[in-house]
């Protein structure tokens, strides 16, 4: 397999759109913000901790794999059906909450969700296995294009676009629109990267497809917002919900930085790790409206405990991304799936911290579980990464 360019070039742009999109941004289109007392240094510390986070994009100068080659034995085979079965499960259970809340409506179900924690989902075990494996959608979505590329079955074919897309249906249940937008970001970047290894007239296809789910994700999109910001007619809260939904970010990080006193620690956005010490994440009380609005990864990670924890979260996403890309011999696999959590964790961070939920919690556990346990079966198959 050989991949030409930077594929993170779909990252760098849904960051370039939030930033030319913040220009256009005003007081107007965020009435509950004081944005006169924003500090410049907030919008320094704002920029330069994506920056930081975004350093090892800049570092990795593509790969070239000519050694690897991966046949659909049995392993291979019952690894996509264990797979299959938990994206049904997933997908079947999910359905009917949101379609629930979409009945709803999507105002009642943010708002009772912003202050309450509130959702149409119950908690149970089967929710936590349903929504944790929604959050595998971009190792699915590899999984789709690994079986277009080797040409597996039609049911393996289904079944991993349909958990691709597993992400979608759950955002419906919190009536979120950022899973229709994660869903076209994540196709277009592993697209990118199978092109070159797939049929010609399959490409075609592919494309088509990939043009008309993202006019539908769109819909999607656009309807959340209409219900959202524009029910009772007022332009300036439909433009807050459009152009401010992917520029608000740096004014909301400025005013948490200003009025911001007391912090969450790990209850909110590391909920799982805070229950072994005796926290409850689910007696968070956010009152405010920057603490619910989007302001990036980089707002959560100070909403921890301030500049200490943005510092020690911000080093921990940049150190071990920038080592790895680096590195001259790796393993094919494991590689292909660290540029896709590093992809998930940063296209989703354009607007929070998405993997801070308990479910997401247990996500970011499993999938390092995965790797390990890739990486004792895969051990022998390390090659020389050749830049390119």
């Amino acid at each position: 397999m050989a991949y030409k360019g930077n594929p993170f070039f779909v990252l760098l742009a849904i960051y370039m759109l939030s930033a030319v999109s913040s220009l256009f941004v005003d007081q107007d289109l965020l009435p509950y913000f004081n944005m006169a007392q924003h500090s410049f240094f907030s919008y320094l510390i704002y920029t330069a901790s994506l920056l930081v986070m975004l350093a090892p994009i800049v570092l990795f100068k593509g790969f070239k794999l000519t050694s690897f080659t991966l046949d659909v034995g049995y392993g291979v085979y019952f690894f996509y059906l264990g797979c299959s079965i938990l994206i049904l499960f997933s997908f079947v259970y999910q359905v009917p909450y949101a379609l629930k809340a979409i009945s709803f409506g999507a105002l009642e179900v943010r708002e009772g969700l912003n202050v309450d924690g509130q959702g149409v989902l119950p908690q149970s075990i089967f929710t936590t296995i349903a929504v944790v494996t929604s959050s595998f959608y971009v190792v699915f979505i590899f999984m789709f294009f690994f079986s277009l590329y080797k040409d597996m079955s039609l049911y393996f074919k289904l079944t991993m676009f349909l958990g691709g897309s597993l992400y979608v249906v759950s955002s419906l249940a919190f009536t979120a629109r950022d899973g229709a937008l994660f869903w076209i970001f994540t196709m277009f970047f592993v697209f990118y990267l199978f092109a070159p290894v797939l049929d010609e007239k399959l490409v075609r296809r592919f494309k088509a497809i990939l043009f008309v789910g993202s006019l539908g994700m769109l819909f999607v999109l656009a309807s959340f917002t209409a219900q959202r910001f524009f029910s009772d007619g007022d332009t300036d809260r439909l433009l807050s919900g459009t152009v401010g939904y992917i520029g608000q970010q740096p004014y909301v990080f400025a005013e948490t930085i200003l009025k911001q006193e007391q912090f969450y620690g790990l209850d909110l956005r590391f909920p799982l790790i805070s229950s072994f010490f005796g926290g409850d994440g689910a007696k968070v009380q956010r009152y405010e409206v920057y603490e619910w609005t989007f302001g990036t990864l980089a707002k959560d990670f100070y909403a921890v405990n301030g500049y200490f924890s943005l510092v020690i979260l911000v080093a921990l996403i940049a150190l071990p991304f920038t080592l790895y890309f680096r590195k001259r011999r790796v393993n094919p696999v494991l590689y292909l799936l660290v540029m896709g959590f590093y992809f998930q964790l940063m296209s989703t961070g354009v607007f929070y911290f998405r993997l801070g939920t308990r479910g997401g919690n247990l996500y970011i556990i499993l999938f390092f579980a995965l790797m390990f346990v890739l990486m004792l079966f895969h051990s022998r198959n390390s090659i020389r990464r050749e830049a390119i």
